[in-house]
């Protein structure tokens, strides 16, 4: 990354990118108080609306690995550009939603178009920063990865009591906007490489979909449809099972895998893997459940769940500026 980086002029504006992309992230957690609100005035069930949060997690977790591949496939900026101008659109249909099936169709396009900013993000990183300036970098984006699931539920709580659960995703459109200009702005136009239609390892996408699709639902609803002894959580766990088998033969087959598995036997990249894997299922699952919990079950409303879910945050918030002095005169 020397001084021929195409990027590296752009520094600041590259790292309000950056910041805009996590931001965006950091608008899609604060549905987690609004969806509950919203099931009563779409017309929907409790077990009904719970497809609400479930079709957003299964369109997210699907479409994170298949980022790269996209990107390979669309360029960056197009990629990032077709996925920040989804997001916005979709956030709009669920701010206007008034039943049931349009929420959930909403929700699904803002899992794809969502998810696919997450992995980007750090690639920006990476790639647009000099190597001395990533470890700022990273920090900045940590520190805005926790600003959104501590400031989103507060944000979304104040506007669900003050004004309408609606505008929990109206909100999205000026930080959608914000995000279409920097991307055009800041990063390079890069040409589709529409070979890798041919060359996509068909089998493997196919895995990935069945698979971790499958997988969410039967973590997701198994508990209330009573696990196993439900068919269609069987019918489900047989359909994950076919993606993951589908996925694996993919590693043998296909010329370039979509995720190359053997990685995961390098030493270090398979220890940072589980330990990425560990932090986030803490990370993310409390990030998760806690506001679920405290809206649901507590029953906080959604400006007292939200200020609860601020203080959980702030200890990260204070600590994290201090990750690149820790990476630069620590081994860490």
């Amino acid at each position: 990354m020397g001084g021929g980086e195409p990027g590296i002029g752009l520094r600041g504006l590259i790292a309000q990118l950056r910041q805009a992309l996590t931001g965006f992230r950091s608008a899609l957690r604060e549905r987690l108080i609004a969806d509950y609100l919203a099931i009563g005035e779409i017309g929907a069930s409790g077990t009904e609306g719970t497809w609400i949060a479930t079709s957003y997690l299964v369109a997210e977790i699907v479409i994170i690995p298949l980022s790269g591949w996209l990107e390979r496939l669309l360029g960056l900026r197009t990629f990032l550009l077709i996925a920040a101008t989804l997001f916005t659109a979709f956030s709009m249909l669920c701010g206007v939603a008034d039943d049931l099936t349009t929420m959930i169709i909403g929700r699904v396009g803002q899992g794809f178009t969502g998810g696919a900013l997450i992995p980007t993000a750090m690639t920006i990183i990476a790639t647009r920063l000099p190597r001395e300036q990533q470890p700022i970098g990273n920090a900045m984006f940590g520190v805005t990865a926790i600003l959104g699931p501590v400031l989103g539920p507060l944000i979304g709580g104040w506007l669900t009591e003050n004004i309408s659960w609606h505008y929990a995703f109206f909100i999205n459109l000026p930080v959608g906007l914000l995000l279409i200009t920097l991307l055009l702005v800041g990063l390079p136009h890069q040409k589709p490489k529409l070979k890798e239609l041919r060359q996509a390892d068909w089998m493997g996408i196919a895995g990935l979909a069945l698979g971790l699709g499958g997988l969410t639902i039967v973590l997701e609803e198994g508990q209330r449809e009573q696990w196993f002894e439900s068919g269609e959580i069987i019918k489900v766990t047989i359909v994950s099972a076919i993606g993951f088998a589908l996925l694996i033969a993919g590693q043998f087959y296909a010329r370039r895998p979509v995720i190359k598995l053997k990685l995961l036997l390098n030493r270090q990249f398979g220890s940072v893997a589980m330990m990425g894997f560990v932090i986030g299922m803490m990370m993310y699952g409390t990030a998760y459940v806690i506001p679920q919990f405290l809206a649901a079950i507590a029953d906080y409303n959604a400006l007292q769940s939200g200020k609860v879910v601020l203080l959980s945050g702030i200890p990260s918030l204070i600590l994290m500026p201090f990750t690149p002095l820790l990476i630069k005169h620590v081994d860490i």
